[in-house]
């Protein structure tokens, strides 16, 4: 059984039999403007507090990326396919959600410290109120982690590799959170040019 404990900018830590699992909630949507004027932040890139629809906006945004990662993902690997047949298809997923998440993460860059604590709070509710922990995705991405996919069966550098980007799935949208990136993936945070 899958528990989850939502925590700091979204995070849940999920336990499983085999082993912890950080989850963050992701967003979504096709647009993901830049913070800046216009934004839908409430702020122009001054650090000035973001509206209460905005931080709102940005949650379910972010939340979105995160429930699409896992059903691409849950998509892809139905079929449940060796790890080094479905390694590229997940890389590309997780890249997909990196490119919608990391502007997320400018927009709350711009936010002052109050308001990006407010905008982590709606991520947070909204992780807590959406029932995501018991949805049936969360139980397909669940069962491969435990099943199929779990880190004691991978072997291979190719199949340690893809365990951990399916595991990484669980913590992707700290790419909207960019003190989390840069405390738990440093390299990627200076991979994007985040500082």
């Amino acid at each position: 059984m899958v528990k989850s404990r939502v925590s700091r900018c979204g995070v849940g830590t999920i336990v499983g039999l085999a082993a912890g699992l950080i989850v963050l909630a992701g967003c979504g949507g096709d647009e993901t403007p830049k913070a800046g004027k216009g934004t839908t932040t409430g702020t122009k890139g001054d650090g000035k507090a973001a509206t209460p629809a905005a931080k709102q906006a940005w949650a379910d945004r972010v939340f979105d990326i995160y429930v699409s990662a896992f059903k691409e993902t849950n998509a892809a690997l139905e079929k449940e396919p060796p790890a080094a047949e479905a390694l590229p298809k997940l890389q590309a997923i997780r890249d997909k959600a990196i490119e919608a998440l990391v502007p997320l993460g400018r927009e709350r860059e711009a936010m002052d410290a109050a308001a990006k604590a407010q905008a982590d709070s709606q991520l947070r509710m909204k992780t807590m109120m959406s029932g995501f922990e018991t949805s049936d995705t969360w139980k397909a991405f669940a069962k491969l982690n435990d099943g199929t996919y779990n880190v004691t069966k991978m072997k291979t550098d190719e199949e340690k590799a893809f365990q951990k980007l399916l595991f990484g799935m669980n913590i992707i949208t700290q790419y909207a959170c960019f003190e989390l990136l840069k405390k738990q993936e440093p390299k990627e945070a200076e991979r994007l040019g985040i500082k």
